[in-house]
């Protein structure tokens, strides 16, 4: 189990990192199949399995369905052409059940900093008994009344994944998503693959920061407070 199909694979859209990171959790799992495809660059091959890039950026196609508008402080879902924006947890739960991963196998979590900005951001175009309503609370809906997967919070992240687990997390802000297994992080705007460290985390002091080294270069992420756990 590893994400190492996906080293040195960048995101290919600045909003597509977390269709990459999903992808990457699929792979981990043994899930990254879908039908194949013409190798129009090399027809000899005929049709075969995508790459994974290409396997990312058509699971982007159904995840990159949320327009956020900080300054107006709005959140709308759609799907623009190109596909484009921001990827929902909604949308990334509902297609990791398409890949056979049923709900007890998955829980989006948030903490309290994840709670309080969500909630600032309110949907434009979603009701919930005729009134409208916040990005957290929607996509609370979005995921548990179909019974994609389970939601809990606000709870502080205080533990790293198991040998057989996956974590999708946000982080730098809510502007990017990585993924993390037992040993290894990989990090769709850099291509990494690899060993990674935390701020020491208790129950007292839950995750704050992801680090690893890539080419030389210390790269720090700000976890933002917002993660989809796989098992």
């Amino acid at each position: 189990m590893s994400f190492v199909a996906y080293n040195g694979v960048k995101q290919t859209t600045v909003n597509s990192c977390g269709a990459f990171s999903l992808a990457a959790a699929f792979s981990h799992f043994g899930l990254a199949q879908m039908p194949y495809l013409l190798d129009t660059g090399n027809l000899s091959q005929g049709y075969t399995l995508p790459g994974p890039e290409a396997f990312a950026q058509r699971i982007y196609q159904i995840t990159g369905n949320l327009s956020l508008d900080i300054m107006q402080r709005t959140a709308t879902y759609r799907y623009g052409n190109p596909v484009s924006d921001f990827n929902s947890f909604s949308s990334l739960t509902y297609v990791a059940n398409l890949f056979g991963m049923e709900m007890q196998r998955l829980r989006v979590h948030y903490n309290e900093n994840a709670e309080s900005a969500l909630n600032l951001l309110q949907v434009s175009n979603y009701s919930r008994y005729g009134k409208t309503t916040n990005l957290l609370q929607t996509e609370i809906d979005l995921i548990t009344g179909p019974a994609y997967a389970n939601v809990t919070g606000p709870a502080g992240y205080t533990q790293l994944p198991l040998l057989n687990a996956v974590h999708l997390l946000v982080v730098d802000q809510f502007m990017h998503s990585v993924v993390i297994n037992a040993h290894e992080c990989y990090d769709p705007a850099t291509g990494y693959v690899g060993p990674y460290s935390t701020n020491a985390i208790t129950s007292l002091t839950p995750l704050t920061q992801i680090t690893y080294r890539h080419q030389g270069m210390t790269c720090h992420m700000a976890f933002s407070g917002l993660w989809l756990q796989m098992n």
